[in-house]
């Protein structure tokens, strides 16, 4: 089933704070793609919120996810305080937990301010040189294009020749329309936290997510939202980073600016990436 992006954020409440979702997107391993559940789980914690917007989640990758059946999350209102509201997230598929997430909201408040921005302006997005995404299973029927377009401005995101700096720097846009509400974008912006941060860090390293050389999972994943005025229909710019790998595990950290160099998201992720005898 070919899903747009809105209906994979689109969700079925079932009662009692769970919510079900039908549509799916896979990543280059048939499994469903890490930044689905992350997405998805931010949807549901956000539809128990009112008044709030999120901040900060945490999440742990249990187990790979299938395309051939729904999933549920089951939310647990935490807490709701004058200034964050606190809800856990469990994803579930056909009666095992394969996902679960710690996520927090906070109100508009007023306080001290600083933040990075790029340390030089990157070279702007051609038309002609964007790709489509590299997550996708290429022999997956209708699931050749996905929502995003990219322009990369390092190798690391696509192949690996272990030559390159464990860095990976591209644009990034969603290329279907999507709500223009807070909690929608959000969520979006949760779904391309994904890219990129697993095959960062092989960056250094003759192998690749993609040539089926390593066995690469997602472990856990956080992300932090600094901003909330953002559109991802616009291009956004991801500077990920790999100052770690060993024992099999590869940690990265990423950043996601607007085009004017303003920080929106802070991302990090450890993920499995043993090679295959």
């Amino acid at each position: 089933m070919k899903s747009t992006l809105q209906d994979v954020l689109t969700l079925e409440p079932l009662g009692s704070d769970v919510f079900r979702a039908i549509h799916h997107k896979e990543n280059f391993q048939s499994t469903l793609f890490g930044g689905q559940v992350l997405a998805q789980s931010l949807m549901a914690a956000g539809l128990t919120v009112e008044g709030s917007r999120p901040h900060s989640m945490h999440t742990y990758f249990l187990r790979a996810g299938s395309s051939q059946a729904p999933v549920d999350y089951r939310v647990v209102r935490n807490r709701d305080g004058r200034s964050f509201s606190h809800r856990t997230v469990n994803a579930e598929q056909n009666g095992q937990l394969i996902f679960t997430a710690m996520v927090s909201f906070h109100g508009e408040d007023q306080g001290f301010e600083h933040a990075d921005s790029w340390q030089q302006e990157p070279a702007r997005p051609e038309l002609a040189k964007v790709q489509a995404s590299p997550e996708l299973a290429p022999n997956q029927p209708g699931l050749e294009v996905d929502a995003f377009a990219f322009y990369p401005l390092t190798k690391g995101m696509l192949s690996t020749s272990g030559e390159q700096e464990a860095a990976t720097l591209f644009w990034m846009r969603c290329v279907e329309p999507l709500q223009n509400t807070p909690l929608v974008q959000a969520c979006a912006l949760a779904y391309a936290s994904d890219f990129g941060l697993l095959a960062t860090s092989l960056a250094k390293h003759p192998a690749s997510l993609f040539s089926g050389q390593v066995m690469g999972a997602s472990i856990d994943h956080a992300l932090w939202f600094h901003e909330h005025d953002f559109c991802l229909n616009d291009w956004l710019f991801y500077e990920i980073d790999s100052p770690w790998a060993g024992h099999a595990r590869g940690f990265s950290r990423g950043k996601i600016f607007n085009d004017q160099g303003q920080l929106l998201a802070s991302s990090s992720q450890e993920g499995l990436i043993r090679p295959k005898s």
